[in-house]
């Protein structure tokens, strides 16, 4: 009987064994990591995982995110080292460390570390100013000889740390991949910032054409009815001796006019989009202001004649001479009272500053806070134009991350 129950134990020992070294072998084959977050903050996306798996050579990542730090900076250093985590488990060519700047004790030592991490881009915020203790809240990538600064954290004008470290947190994948994607930039393309018929200009742009240009070499083009403003002439590239027309630049972007296009810039706009072009329209159809709300209770919105309607309707699409209403909008301050002749305010849902809350799982919005539109226009698709290709996007002018 013994014999017969020790066979038996034997059977099932070996059995398990089998089993187990059998699932090892099959892990080793599939690769899995479970990420047990709410909103699958650490899951990467496709994207990034293109990324990732193009990167051929050593990567170092410093990350000056270390030592005596607040609870909220753990907590994005926490993240970070978890994200690096998630990021090397699909190339084996990142490694990183955390650093301390602060922590020599030498004075001198520290302002000499301070400067050259300065220079290098990243950039710090002071945490104990008696102490002259800093927090570098940042990282260097360095790959095939080239190093870039990555800000980890997201600095945004009236929240606090604590809410910026939370936020930064969620956007951890695309400061990363927006910088690794940065090491394949060879020449930049050109995008144009049309103007001459009261675009935005320089000043209202340049928080835009900044992030742009890290990318692309931003331009500003004037029209004005000549046939080459965008576009040119060149040799094909198979055949020598035949001329093609090709676009000069790789977008073109329409912020805000007032005036009327005229037909001459039309067509050449269209030109330049039948040759392959890109254009962002950035469009208000309809005129709103605050700044007359401020001294009148009430205003009169009416609509732009910018002389694109029919132009926009053979692409397919239809911007509305409406704005858009809803409950969950952005609040404005109203005066509510008069206290010993002095007004107070107080917080209340503007209706026409709708809260956008996107849904896509790309890295450029996963994990975004609401947006804040101001006055924005509905758009309709309408026909169908076989001879057009078109991809579409309803952008509001007035956006605001909150």
């Amino acid at each position: 009987m013994k014999s017969k129950f020790k066979k038996r134990d034997l059977t099932a020992l070996f059995a398990g064994i089998i089993i187990i070294v059998l699932l090892n072998f099959v892990s080793g084959l599939t690769f899995r990591r479970l990420d047990l977050t709410a909103e699958g903050r650490f899951t990467l996306t496709q994207p990034t995982i293109d990324l990732l798996n193009d990167i051929d050579d050593a990567v170092t990542i410093k990350v000056y995110l270390d030592g005596d730090l607040p609870a909220h900076f753990i907590k994005l250093r926490n993240a970070t080292r978890d994200m690096l985590d998630e990021m090397r488990a699909f190339n084996g060519n990142i490694e990183y460390e955390f650093i301390d700047p602060s922590e020599n004790p030498i004075k001198k030592e520290r302002e000499k570390i301070y400067t050259q991490l300065a220079k290098k881009g990243v950039k710090y915020t002071v945490h104990d100013t008696k102490k002259e203790y800093y927090i570098f809240p940042g990282a260097l990538i360095t790959y095939k000889g080239v190093d870039i600064p990555v800000e980890l954290l997201q600095v945004q004008n009236g929240l606090s740390k604590e809410a910026m470290c939370y936020n930064s947190i969620n956007n951890l994948e695309y400061q990363f991949s927006n910088t690794f994607r940065k090491f394949d930039i060879k020449d930049k393309p050109k995008i144009g910032f049309i103007k001459g018929h009261g675009e935005l200009g320089e000043m209202e742009t340049d928080d835009i054409r900044t992030s742009l240009g890290e990318y692309y070499t931003v331009e500003r083009v004037n029209i004005g009815g000549k046939l080459n403003s965008l576009v040119e002439r060149g040799k094909d590239a198979e055949d020598t001796n035949k001329v093609v027309v090709k676009p000069k630049y790789t977008a073109i972007v329409i912020a805000k006019p007032d005036s009327a296009f005229t037909e001459n810039d039309k067509f050449i706009i269209d030109q330049y989009l039948m040759y392959g072009g890109k254009i962002m329209w950035c469009i208000d159809n309809v005129y709103a202001n605050m700044d007359s709300l401020q001294a009148n209770p009430s205003t009169i919105a009416f609509p732009m004649q910018l002389n694109l309607e029919d132009m926009l309707f053979r692409y397919g699409v239809r911007i509305n001479t409406n704005m858009v209403m809803d409950l969950n909008a952005a609040p404005i301050p109203v005066v509510t009272e008069m206290v010993d002749g002095k007004p107070i305010q107080n917080l209340f849902p503007w209706y026409f500053y709708p809260i956008a809350l996107p849904t896509s799982k790309h890295p450029i919005v996963k994990n975004l806070n609401g947006i804040r539109m101001q006055f924005a226009n509905t758009v309709d698709t309408v026909g169908s134009n076989p001879q057009v290709k078109s991809l579409c996007y309803c952008i509001p002018l007035n956006t605001h991350a909150i």
